[in-house]
């Protein structure tokens, strides 16, 4: 049964007067009566009296007051608890693996700061899929990689693009070149090997990967050769 209209009813048990009942809940004395009349057909009993202007309740209308209070004050207490679970329920953010260290801290410190009690559940996944997820409901909000030219989300930090290589083992000194770029659903992978391409620079794909942490052991370790660091990047939630 719809709330409002029990919230109506009892106010004006309270108030006994359907325009003293109507400027309460802020309706017109018309609205008021053509819910009340809503309301007597949903019971299918007569709520209402009239005694020339005064309206008052009948023996069945006095006994649903009491029913209809305890409607509302479950309802109420329903409604209370579960916007209690929901102020505690974790806010799911997501966030691409190599913004994880850097970014990532920045924007959980941002939001704690005005939510001391926020709790997180962090999604760590390529751009591509970070966007799947907030469209079908996944996510709440994430940090994402875009081109400077996009619009969506809010500016959070650019960073130049760098290339890095190994200082013991110098790959950048082979030909062709071994690359160890980020997998191919990474926005950053086209954009790596678009430049590649332009530079007319031999190359091979030695290994990919969506761990920064794991890209950068094999750079190290001298199983790849260069790969592209946040190459024209831009964080945003």
């Amino acid at each position: 049964m719809d709330s409002d209209l029990l919230r109506s009813f009892v106010a004006f048990a309270e108030c006994g007067s359907f325009n003293r009942a109507a400027d309460r809940i802020g309706r017109t004395p018309s609205a008021f009566s053509m819910q009340m009349k809503r309301l007597e057909e949903l019971v299918d009993n007569k709520l209402f009296e009239r005694d020339g202007r005064n309206v008052q309740l009948t023996h069945e209308g006095i006994t649903f007051v009491g029913y209809a209070r305890r409607i509302l004050s479950l309802t109420d207490e329903a409604m209370g608890q579960l916007r209690s679970q929901e102020v505690t329920r974790p806010i799911r953010i997501g966030c691409p693996d190599d913004y994880a260290q850097k970014i990532l801290p920045i924007v959980l410190r941002a939001i704690s700061a005005v939510h001391p009690s926020a709790r997180f559940f962090v999604s760590v996944n390529p751009t591509i899929l970070l966007r799947r997820m907030l469209d079908q409901g996944e996510l709440d909000l994430s940090i994402i990689s875009r081109s400077e030219n996009g619009e969506e989300g809010y500016f959070l930090r650019h960073e130049p693009g760098v290339w890095v290589t190994s200082p013991i083992h110098n790959q950048h000194h082979l030909d062709p070149l071994p690359l160890v770029l980020p997998a191919e659903d990474c926005k950053f992978h086209a954009w790596a090997i678009d430049a590649f391409s332009k530079s007319n620079r031999a190359f091979n794909l030695y290994a990919t990967s969506r761990q920064a942490a794991s890209m950068l052991h094999l750079v190290r370790d001298g199983f790849g050769g260069c790969r592209p660091c946040r190459c024209q990047r831009d964080g945003r939630v």
